[in-house]
């Protein structure tokens, strides 16, 4: 190497030095950075600064430079109001620094002592893009003539663990990772100690030859020895031991004996032979280290330094070290397993770590996933609607929680996540830890319970309107019906009267359908023909689609029986329909729906179907069909072609369950762009015996008995009075179940027959009935009610009622079944 190609500028200030790349450069490196710390009052810090620059020189040759002498370092150490920085720059291609940040400290590792002490030592420490400069801050105030408060506390407590080992246990990891850190630095110096005390123990014997006296020199050196925080031991050339200092004494273990041969007499518990290792050592000269050597139920790291008069042996326990390693793989092997995404960014909100589950969930790389901010850019992780709520928390040293949405691929999750600060020992952020996990499922179920929720109280609102609008009805049928018999033939009046009663008919229906379709039946299966039912369901399904949309329908009027629950089967065909009219929205189309009965036989084209007799029921539609792709995934729960708020994916999974439940199969045949056609085949149990309709009489049955009318509705009661006037019968009309119970108890042999509606304040219908039981048990009674979930026809009769009456009724209807309560005919009457 030639002296002229180093170039070397030194002020008060600053230090400055380029220099080809070559390794045995670095050694002068080291020389110009000791004597610069001398001038600027750092001396005291040569050590450690020296450590962290001769590992990033290190670096830079080896890494950066690869080795090539045409290549420079520069290199540079400034020290201005009290603020040390340290630039390392090569030419080349720079070197990984962020990989070798993540590295433990590790005095086995290629990078650990450096980096150990650079994370240590230095405050700050920055990298440009390329990796070729590295930029270390510090500040370094000059008052040193007295130790800190927190060098006096790791004193204090260092001496405390060395004599009570049981209380490790108590000392938090913080204050035991530098207690370690502290015996680590002291160590390394006492390295470059012994080399001091090697060369003064040459200077002495020359001193004493001049002049006869070394007692100065072997003061200073009995001081250094002496007062060594580490454990040391010296031994002669046969490895007997000569001496050992103070921090031996205090260590609490056995002392060995002077003239002990060290590793055969005294410690020859290791787990290797280091009788031979020390011997090797004192006779080629060359040090030894062992970092992590077991001896007994501890761990050792243990250095043997060669001198003139033998080796010196320096051992500094580090169990304590490797637990919190462990401890700290233990951590991190459970946050890479956790099933919750957790992300660690920096405070400006770029990604410095993520666990697997993150890399899994957003189909990412480690690699792509560090650098990426978690807020910004074309890959960001939050919705920008939550950056600012975020960082307003954030900023205020406050953690966020909340949920949103993320898009994967062609799935939407959701989200809930909490991102909280962490601090340092000073209390200042350093970075931030986000936790989040997948609560789609947990979404979609509370979604199910709104719908579910809003569907009963549907069903509640729907039940209370019936019954209002049932008495209305009721009003309406009545008078349209006696003013229709009133008027004469072929007259206005008389057609007017009729087309009344036909929209009353009509609204009946419907009511009855919104009744049907909102209750909560109960999953009996009888008898049942499905004819019924579509047709029924069909009546309804025109008041909702669109005009646009032309039904067309094939029911017989009879056919096969099956065995299910009505409701349920309307629900079958109400989704199926829905998705149809949906499907023909924009163009409108036909809507088809056929029922027949069919023998399936071993049949490749109905493979789906095992061989049997089914009544078999198809809704087909003109709509934009079902893309092949897909087709397999129509039944999956939640799955849809709908826009956001438009459906929840529920009805052709729930259809499917429904139809399995009732052991049948369906199938779908679709042509995309054209049709598509479900076809339901449900089990045949039999066939259905023909309805027979009763023939309208020309002429109500009447008679002359006395009737107690019961109803809250002051329009009921008055329609009620006409109409069974007109039939012939004496009516008392009582608005409440008090006041009917009153008249009763006035002369209950009075009465022929009591007519009461079943909702009414203070005492229903069925409570009326049974007071009025208790005084006359004989007493016909005939219940009305619009709808009421508490009451049937079957529990109706179990509590002694004649006769149970749906609203809103026709004068025929209520005609017959007077005569029926009462059990004779008018002419049998007094």
């Amino acid at each position: 190497m030639e002296e002229r190609k180093i170039y070397i500028s030194q002020d008060k200030e600053s230090l400055v030095m380029s220099f080809p790349s070559e390794i045995e450069n670095i050694n002068r490196a080291e020389d110009e950075t000791r004597k610069f710390l001398d001038c600027v009052g750092l001396s005291s810090e040569a050590f450690s600064i020296c450590l962290v620059m001769r590992e990033g020189l290190t670096n830079a040759v080896k890494h950066g430079n690869r080795y090539d002498p045409e290549k420079n370092v520069k290199y540079a150490l400034q020290f201005k109001s009290d603020i040390l920085t340290m630039e390392i720059e090569d030419e080349g291609e720079g070197f990984d620094w962020q990989a070798i940040q993540d590295l433990r400290p590790s005095a086995s590792a290629e990078h650990g002592r450096g980096i150990f002490i650079m994370r240590r030592y230095f405050s700050e420490y920055h990298y440009n893009g390329r990796g070729n400069k590295l930029i270390l801050t510090k500040y370094c105030p000059m008052e040193r003539e007295t130790k800190d408060d927190q060098s006096r506390y790791l004193e204090d407590l260092t001496r405390s663990i060395l004599h009570s080992p049981d209380m490790l246990g108590e000392i938090s990891r913080d204050d035991l990772f530098r207690v370690i850190e502290s015996l680590f630095v002291q160590q390394n110096k006492l390295g470059v100690q012994n080399a001091e005390l090697r060369r003064m123990h040459l200077k002495k014997k020359a001193l004493q030859q001049e002049s006869g006296t070394g007692s100065e020199s072997e003061e200073r050196y009995r001081a250094l020895f002496e007062n060594n925080p580490i454990e040391t031991i010296t031994v002669d050339h046969e490895g007997r031991v000569t001496e050992y200092n103070l921090a031996k004494q205090k260590a609490g273990d056995r002392l060995p004996g002077i003239g002990d041969v060290m590793y055969r007499d005294y410690a020859a518990m290791h787990s290797r032979d280091m009788h031979a290792e020390l011997m090797a050592c004192i006779e080629s000269g060359v040090p030894k280290e062992f970092p992590e050597l077991e001896y007994g139920h501890k761990t050792l790291h243990i250095r043997i330094s060669p001198f003139s008069g033998g080796a010196i042996i320096t051992s500094v326990d580090i169990t304590p070290l490797k637990q919190a390693e462990k401890d700290l793989a233990r951590l991190a092997t459970a946050i890479e397993q956790a099933r919750e995404e957790i992300v660690i960014i920096d405070i400006d909100g770029n990604i410095e770590y993520v666990n697997s589950e993150f890399l899994s969930k957003n189909n990412y790389v480690r690699e792509e996933a560090i650098g990426t901010n978690l807020f910004k850019g074309r890959k960001a992780f939050y919705d920008k609607t939550f950056y600012e709520e975020i960082w307003n928390a954030l900023e205020k040293g406050e953690p966020w929680t909340g949920r949103f949405s993320r898009d994967t691929n062609e799935d939407r999750r959701e989200v809930e996540a909490t991102i909280s600060p962490v601090r340092d020992e000073s209390g200042e952020i350093i970075c931030y830890v986000s936790v989040s996990r997948d609560v789609t499922r947990e979404t979609q179920l509370e979604e199910q319970l709104r719908h579910a929720q809003k569907m009963r109280s549907i069903g509640t609102l729907a039940g209370g309107i019936a019954h209002d609008f049932n008495n209305i009805l009721g009003s309406i049928t009545i008078n349209a019906e006696m003013i229709h018999d009133d008027s004469p033939a072929e007259s206005e009046i008389k057609y007017s009267a009729e087309q009344i009663l036909l929209a009353s008919q009509r609204a009946k229906d419907l009511v009855n359908q919104i009744l049907l379709f909102s209750r909560d039946s109960k999953t009996e299966r009888k008898p049942l023909q499905i004819s019924v039912v579509v047709k029924e369901t069909l009546k309804m399904l025109r008041a909702m689609l669109p005009a646009t949309i032309q039904i067309s329908r094939s029911v017989p009027e009879d056919g096969g029986l099956i065995k299910g629950d009505p409701t349920q089967i309307q629900e079958v065909l109400m989704n199926l329909c829905n998705n149809s009219a949906y499907a023909m929205l924009e163009q409108g189309g036909l809507l088809k729906i056929s029922v027949s009965d069919v023998t399936i036989e071993d049949n490749p084209r109905f493979s789906e179907v095992p061989a049997g007799d089914y009544v078999k029921l198809s809704v087909y539609d003109t709509g934009i069909g079902i893309p092949p792709e897909i087709k397999d995934r129509i039944f999956d729960p939640f799955f849809t072609m709908k826009q956001p708020g438009e459906g929840t994916g529920l009805g052709l999974s729930v259809t499917h369950g429904i139809v399995a439940n009732h052991g049948g199969v369906i199938t779908v045949d679709s042509e995309y762009g054209k049709w598509t056609e479900f076809s339901i085949f449900f089990p045949k149990v039999g066939s259905s015996e023909p309805e027979t309709l009763e023939k309208k009489g020309q002429e109500l049955p009447g008679g002359h008995e006395n009737i107690l009318l019961v109803d809250d509705e002051v329009l009921m009661t008055d329609v009620g009075e006409k109409m069974l006037g007109r039939l012939g019968y004496n009516v008392i009309v009582t608005n409440s179940g008090r006041e009917a119970l009153d008249a009763f108890s006035e002369d209950p042999s009075y009465f022929d027959l009591v007519i009461t509606d079943m909702t009414m304040p203070y005492l229903t219908g069925v409570d009326l009935a049974k007071k009025l039981m208790e005084i006359r048990s004989d007493i016909p009674i005939i219940l009305c009610t619009g709808f009421n979930e508490l009451i049937t026809p079957e529990k109706a009769r179990s509590l002694g009622i004649r006769k149970f009456i749906m609203k809103p009724f026709e004068m025929e209807k209520m005609a017959k079944a007077i005569r029926s309560a009462i059990g004779k005919t008018p002419q049998e009457h007094h």
